[in-house]
């Protein structure tokens, strides 16, 4: 692949590289580094990608797997504290999912909440919502069945729904 065709493929991508990677780790700073380590790995190896048109799930791939170790570095020594009020608002969290706009800074409750699944869960809902993936990309992304996607996003979106109404 040459250079100029990488750059636009990437300007196509890269928001939702860092959307991902950000939503993924939980710190701005580990998701540009995993998202720079992530474009340095597919810039040097662009000449294997055989088909121009697998670009995305190809460099999320890539990305996928720079995120995982970067996990695996702090051991997701994470402690999520939830608010006791939830809702005031009056919205749905599948309302708020549906808006297409997840400003971290205004929905901090759903940042807590979104990091209190287990790290597949985020994988395959952030895939989903932030990144706009089908079942089927993210099944070819993560190597697991699309009907197990489908189950495991389905049992996810029910635990997150209950935690937001209680």
């Amino acid at each position: 692949m040459e250079k100029e065709l990488f750059l636009k493929k990437y300007e196509e991508v890269y928001k939702d590289l860092y959307r991902y990677a950000y939503f993924s780790l939980g710190h701005a700073q580990d998701a540009e580094d995993a998202v720079s380590e992530a474009v340095m790995d597919a810039y040097a190896s662009r000449d294997k990608l055989k088909d121009v048109n697998a670009f995305r799930g190809w460099i999320f791939i890539i990305l996928y797997r720079k995120c995982k170790a970067k996990r695996k570095e702090y051991a997701m020594e994470k402690v999520v504290s939830i608010d006791e009020k939830r809702g005031d608002d009056g919205k749905t969290f599948s309302e708020i999912l549906s808006n297409g706009e997840i400003d971290v800074s205004d929905k901090e409750e759903l940042k807590e909440m979104f990091f209190s699944m287990t790290s597949e869960e985020r994988r395959i809902v952030g895939l989903h919502v932030i990144c706009g993936y089908t079942s089927k990309e993210i099944s070819k992304i993560l190597g697991i069945r699309e009907s197990t996607i489908r189950s495991k996003e389905y049992r996810a979106f029910l635990k997150l729904r209950k935690e937001w109404m209680d």
